[in-house]
């Protein structure tokens, strides 16, 4: 959505913008730039998992130093990060 990937909008700091919306249950992976670069998790709508923590609609989990983010939506859902 935002940052330096093709086709999204350019925005001149290090920053990214990114969106997941699905429709079935299952464990997604987002992998940051670097560990250096912490992620921010915003759920939309819908639940999700993310280590010990249980997201559900409107809340949000900050996680950095990390290689890899892996979560597991419980149903529809939709989230930025």
């Amino acid at each position: 959505m935002v940052g330096d990937a093709d086709g999204a909008l350019p925005f001149p700091q290090d920053l990214r913008v990114s969106r997941l919306a699905t429709d079935r249950k299952g464990t997604f992976t987002y992998t940051p730039r670097s560990t250096e670069h912490g992620v921010y998790i915003f759920v939309v709508e819908g639940n999700l998992t993310c280590g010990n923590a249980v997201l559900c609609r409107r809340d949000s989990l900050g996680v950095s130093g990390v290689k890899m983010v892996e979560f597991e939506a419980a149903d529809t859902t939709a989230m930025s990060h």
